[in-house]
């Protein structure tokens, strides 16, 4: 709808592990990879420890994926683990090559690990910054200047006033360049008019508010023009101010949503594989869709999943409390999507609350209930196809 290998283990381990030095000496002035290429048997592994530069991403790799392996809540586990033997599945198409694509099996590699290595920085950046930047300034240099000022917003207390704040001019050079271009470039005329609409002409128009910041932060992103799509959102942050979760609202009704950065809570949060499933079966069982509208509808289902992944305590305790936090219909059904895989995600996510929020049990089934009930509500549906 939206969107073996040999030495894997060994390389999973050492890169748990964080980094290391390798058993074998790499030549002088040469870095040397994060598993011992001595024992490298595979075209893969033999590839990567006769090139430099592929040595040095997969050190890069192995630095951040231990870095992030730990959950974005500061505790627990990360879904990280998972993720890398998905890449590392993916890294062994490179061992045989289609020549339409790739030049060489050095260039299919230095992809790969250039895509996973800009998904580990964005989840590091809160664990390692200094190495999460550095590795964002190569790989992804047009973002990176959001992806600091992201770190310096949701490192400051809440309601921090801005003008009062001696990271303020830091932040306001990190924010120029993209209201610059919002005033230079035509084709953004139509980004340009929403931050117009709100009151946001200048980077510091940005800083006189929570949802400046949190718009600007959504306009500019759909805006990059290179680079993956869509970029990461930094689970990390949301975790440290909620309302940044709306940054990855949809905002555009059009094909432009598909660009606005996108939480990465599935992979840097602890694992939820019944939740999971849950989330791909509906999506492998939604409907063809027309409209451009669509997209918009794709991101309100999104951000009803990512929103029960990152579920704070108080907000447990503030939605059961309030007048209409109990009351829901009954568990829509959707098609294709049984009633025992709603149950199954009910209770694992219930157990999720009560180990990483400590939340009562009573209150984080019925708190969980509640959220699936917004998941499923929002699923399968294509909007209004006429606005396509």
């Amino acid at each position: 709808m939206r969107q073996v290998v040999s030495l894997v283990f060994v390389v999973l381990v050492l890169a748990a592990a964080g980094p290391t030095s390798s058993v074998a000496a790499a030549p002088p002035g040469q870095v040397a990879p994060s598993f011992d290429c001595a024992l490298a048997k595979s075209a893969i592994d033999q590839t990567i420890c006769g090139d430099p530069k592929l040595a040095e991403a997969d050190v890069t790799m192995a630095r951040l994926y231990a870095a992030a392996r730990t959950s974005a809540f500061g505790h627990g586990p990360s879904g990280e683990l998972a993720a890398q033997r998905d890449w590392l599945k993916e890294r062994e198409d490179c061992r045989i090559l289609d020549r339409r694509i790739h030049k060489s099996r050095e260039e299919c590699l230095a992809g790969r690990y250039d895509a996973r290595n800009q998904e580990l920085a964005v989840a590091a950046l809160f664990a390692k910054p200094a190495l999460a930047l550095e590795t964002l300034r190569k790989l992804d240099p047009e973002a990176t200047p959001l992806y600091e000022a992201i770190i310096l917003y949701a490192n400051g207390p809440a309601g921090w006033t801005w003008d009062k704040s001696p990271e303020r001019l830091r932040m306001l050079k990190l924010l120029e360049p993209y209201a610059d271009r919002f005033r230079t470039d035509a084709d953004m005329s139509f980004g340009r008019d929403i931050l117009a609409d709100s009151g946001i002409k200048e980077a510091d128009d940005a800083l006189k508010s929570e949802d400046n910041f949190t718009e600007f932060l959504q306009i500019s992103s759909a805006y990059l023009k290179s680079g993956p799509t869509p970029r990461p959102l930094p689970c990390a942050a949301i975790v440290r101010r909620p309302e940044l979760l709306h940054a990855a609202d949809a905002m555009f009704g059009s094909t432009l949503d598909n660009f606005i950065l996108y939480p990465d809570c599935a992979t840097t949060l602890p694992p939820l594989p019944q939740f999971n499933r849950l989330i791909k079966q509906i999506d492998e069982t939604w409907p063809d869709c027309e409209g451009t509208i669509r997209f918009s509808v794709y991101r309100l289902f999104g951000q009803a999943e990512n929103e029960a992944r990152v579920a704070s305590l108080s907000e447990i305790h503030r939605l059961l409390a309030s007048p209409d936090g109990r009351q829901r219909d009954r568990m829509p059904r959707l098609k294709g999507v049984s009633p025992a895989q709603v149950e199954r995600a009910i209770a694992e996510l219930a157990a999720y609350y009560q180990t990483y929020q400590k939340a009562p049990p009573l209150d984080a089934r019925h708190f969980a209930r509640l959220k699936l009930h917004d998941i499923v509500a929002s699923g399968h549906s294509c909007g209004d196809v006429g606005e396509g």
